[in-house]
């Protein structure tokens, strides 16, 4: 819903690749903050 960080915006297909493809290996992190109760009701 509400969300901070960066955002690349790019025509550079060579770099897109190389940040976002799985066999780079690139260590991503990513934060989540959660309002509410956590629970295991699916919807």
């Amino acid at each position: 819903m509400y969300t901070s960080g960066a955002l690349i915006l790019t025509n550079d297909g060579e770099f897109v690749y190389k940040v976002t493809h799985p066999k780079h290996e690139i260590e991503k992190t990513y934060v989540v903050t959660v309002a509410g109760k956590v629970t295991r009701k699916r919807y």
